[in-house]
């Protein structure tokens, strides 16, 4: 477990944790955070009530696919829920970056299958037209040289 105090914003990495080391934890001194890596991918075995009012979260991020373990469980994710507490899942959300600055943070998600052509041409479009240049470019020098060198074989020497 990792708690990281960033720019007065403080994240819980969790790992794989489960109820009996969160009962563990939970005998300390409270700790409010902002972030919470949810602990074990949002199992059954995971994320007691204790351990949720403890730290008290104001956002979880829940790193999840496709698995035949039933994470995140939904009796898990309503008690974030319940609680007000904004969940990411990577499952839903894709990949899941939070960006913390001195004043502000910012939680981005990104679905690289959801991806609309104008955000590709936003997000990439400097590194789109360079590449297109160059092949046209390439594509330009290749003919000429072609071109010449069917001149030189109509020489004889």
């Amino acid at each position: 477990m990792l708690l990281l105090n960033s720019f007065d914003k403080k994240i819980l990495f969790t790992g794989d944790i489960e109820f009996e080391i969160e009962s563990i934890l939970v005998q300390g001194e409270k700790e409010d955070i902002d972030f919470l890596k949810v602990p074990h991918h949002g199992s059954s075995t995971s994320s007691s009530e204790d351990f949720i009012d403890f730290f008290s979260p104001k956002y979880g991020f829940i790193q999840v696919g496709k698995n035949n373990f039933g994470h995140p469980n939904e009796e898990v994710l309503e008690r974030y829920k319940d609680r007000g507490i904004e969940i990411y899942r990577t499952d839903e959300s894709g990949l899941i970056t939070l960006d913390i600055r001195p004043n502000e943070y910012d939680i981005h998600t990104f679905i690289r299958e959801k991806s609309a052509i104008n955000d590709i041409i936003l997000n990439y479009g400097l590194e789109i037209s360079f590449v297109l240049i160059y092949m046209l470019l390439s594509y330009y020098i290749s003919k000429k040289n072609c071109h010449i060198f069917r001149e030189w074989e109509d020489y004889e020497i």
